[in-house]
């Protein structure tokens, strides 16, 4: 699936915005990030566009796109229903023929998935786990585990390719010019440690949010694979990335994280407040 262009009316800080995407990696330079990032949440029907803040809409607010998916060209519309308070999207094929609903469909993961599809660098937790409450006791919690990943963790398929995923899981070093890596536990738990010195590690704010960077690309691979096996013909939505390479310090190498991002295969979306160039 990739995203070929969107556009945006009156919506929170943004007044008019149009932006056409490569294939792979993009990198969006535009103040008005989290609006960004909740107007393509809704291109995707992502139920993480549901965490995100309010912003000020309303019935001039307009978003719509252009999508390929699986050989087909559809234009995506979304709109402000001021008396709902909320949006309504519609999608329409090349034919210009209403297409929504069977849209919708393909697009439907559960809501785990499309958590781990976003990644916000200021989210100090969200990501350090592959699957959440995984392990837990707790009946709530175990409620909340079945419910967000739509029972797929009641399916013994799942639960052997949760268990092979852990079990021969690669650690990867965290950045060049350091032997620190990245590791997971038995609960899927992910840990940086040193080879020699175990987890006793200390991680600069910036080497933290690479940490929970690569976190989301290590999820987002296990979700990919979990897909592939569960139907050939599955979506790849694009990842959304924001909050995280403007805060990043001198010291962390850019065209690294370039090329780890695109070893995934996925168009991806950097979305940055710093507007001027890297």
């Amino acid at each position: 699936m990739m995203i070929r262009s969107i556009s945006i009316r009156n919506f929170g800080r943004i007044q008019n915005f149009t932006y056409r995407f490569t294939d792979l990696l993009n990198i969006v330079s535009d103040r008005a990030t989290d609006e960004l990032s909740c107007a393509i949440g809704l291109v995707l029907n992502s139920k993480s566009t549901s965490s995100l803040p309010h912003f000020e809409a309303s019935e001039e607010t307009e978003i719509s796109a252009r999508v390929d998916l699986e050989g087909e060209q559809y234009l995506i519309r979304a709109f402000w229903l001021s008396n709902k308070r909320c949006f309504k999207t519609f999608a329409f094929n090349s034919r210009g023929q209403k297409v929504t609903e069977d849209y919708m469909h393909y697009l439907d993961h559960c809501e785990q998935q499309d958590h781990a599809d976003r990644f916000d660098g200021d989210q100090k937790s969200h990501h350090l786990c592959l699957v959440r409450h995984l392990g837990q006791e707790d009946p709530n919690l175990l409620h909340e585990l079945h419910r967000t990943t739509d029972g797929y963790t009641r399916i013994r398929s799942f639960r052997a390719y949760l268990t092979n995923f852990i079990k021969n899981f690669q650690p990867e070093n965290l950045c060049e010019g350091k032997q620190y890596e990245i590791a997971i536990d038995d609960n899927g738990i992910y840990t940086v440690r040193h080879p020699k010195h175990g987890t006793d590690v200390y991680l600069s704010e910036s080497e933290q949010r690479l940490f929970r960077y690569l976190c989301f690309l290590r999820t987002a691979e296990f979700w990919r694979g979990f897909e592939e096996l569960r139907n050939i013909n599955n979506v790849k939505k694009p990842l959304v990335v924001e909050n995280f390479i403007e805060k990043l310090d001198d010291s962390i190498d850019l065209s690294y994280i370039a090329n780890r991002t695109v070893r995934l295969g996925r168009q991806v979306i950097l979305l940055s407040s710093r507007t001027s160039g890297y």
